[in-house]
């Protein structure tokens, strides 16, 4: 692997680069430590770490084998129920796209 100087590139094309990965995100993300959720869909159900939400999805690390493109819900609480999509999978982490915006708690 090179780095910036043998490859050429800058400090200021390399923090254009970072703030580029920075600005492709639309929404706040909260950062949920490991936050325990139901996980479940048609396939069955699980548990799943939340790693991120926001209000228009989150990161979860799913135990359950959800594939792309399947209706999930996360049981965050007794009270409260997110439904949505699976919208990318890179190993145990799954990207899920809610229904609707929602307000977190």
């Amino acid at each position: 692997m090179k780095n910036m100087i043998e490859s050429g590139t800058s400090a200021a094309m390399a923090s254009e680069n970072v703030l580029a990965d920075v600005d492709r995100r639309k929404q706040d993300r909260h950062i949920a430590m490991l936050r325990l959720a139901k996980i479940k869909a048609e396939s069955g159900e699980g548990w799943g770490f939340i790693k991120n939400l926001s209000a228009t999805g989150m990161m979860v690390e799913v135990h359950p084998n959800f594939e792309l493109g399947d209706k999930v819900s996360a049981l965050l609480t007794e009270d409260q129920e997110l439904t949505g999509a699976v919208r990318w999978r890179k190993k145990a982490l799954a990207g899920i796209e809610f229904s609707v915006r929602c307000h977190i708690i």
